[in-house]
């Protein structure tokens, strides 16, 4: 799915540094949902937990529940301070309705409704993980809809993403100190913090065109912090050994290539 980032509200006669300062106009609510979701975006993918049997799903669906309960009062605030509409199109946002619609539908019908409302364990992709997906795609939409925000956004995924890669590619190298009982040397395939190299290699399709598309208008130190996200990005891509990454990652660079 694609939207437009439109451009924020500035005054007349604001100079570019102004009017690059996005954060700073954000009303008070909204610039703590952004802290949420920005310092989510880094910390979920590198969150596990080695000493528990569930190291990674389940911190990570925890996490993702404790921020959602933050967001909702701060939500209820924003509406009430400020209410605006999130910059998506109407399709966009119909189609998203009937995502969650047809869900609410399964778990109606569902023949073990506790199970398709939180989820299997080693999965929890119940309805309420839905409502989370739900509900942060809604705050995406309304604080980073313009394009200096979403750049923020950009930068948190990328940021998160040179470390999980980082860590995959310590793990390939025989590095991890963390002894995984999958017997001696490196594991036959990438799986970093993640847990699941499927899993690592749909992320890593998604942080490799977003810190493409930052190259542009980037100075010296960020263009070099952004070669290097994509650099290891794309080495421990490959060695996740995912054959449907591969077929995503063909089609997701030349997306990220288009705006420039």
């Amino acid at each position: 799915m694609t939207w437009t980032c439109s451009q924020p509200e500035v005054p007349r006669g604001a100079s570019p540094g102004e009017r690059d300062s996005v954060p700073a106009r954000l009303a008070a609510p909204d610039r703590l949902l952004a802290a949420v979701v920005l310092s989510t975006s880094v910390i979920l993918p590198l969150l596990f937990f080695p000493v528990v049997e569930d190291a990674f799903a389940l911190p990570k669906v925890t996490l993702l529940r404790i921020t959602f309960g933050l967001s909702v009062p701060l939500v209820c605030i924003a509406l009430m301070t400020r209410p605006r509409r999130p910059s998506l199109p109407p399709l966009v946002s119909v189609l998203a309705l009937a995502y969650l619609s047809l869900n609410a539908l399964a778990l109606a019908f569902s023949e073990d409704p506790r199970r398709s409302f939180l989820g299997e364990y080693l999965q929890y992709q119940g309805f309420t993980t839905i409502l989370i997906y739900a509900g942060t795609f809604y705050l995406g939409a309304r604080i980073f809809g313009s394009l200096g925000t979403a750049h923020l956004l950009f930068w948190a995924v990328g940021l998160g993403g040179l470390a999980v890669s980082a860590y995959g590619l310590a793990q390939m190298l025989d590095l991890d100190p963390l002894d995984w009982s999958f017997g001696s040397g490196p594991p036959a395939r990438a799986f970093s913090s993640i847990g699941q190299s499927g899993a690592l290699a749909t992320y890593l399709v998604l942080v490799i065109p977003l810190a493409v598309a930052l190259l542009a208008g980037t100075g010296r130190p960020g263009r070099l912090l952004l070669i290097a996200v994509i650099t290891i990005s794309s080495i421990v891509l490959t060695l996740t050994f995912s054959r449907g990454a591969y077929l995503g990652f063909l089609i997701a660079v030349p997306v990220a290539l288009l705006p420039r």
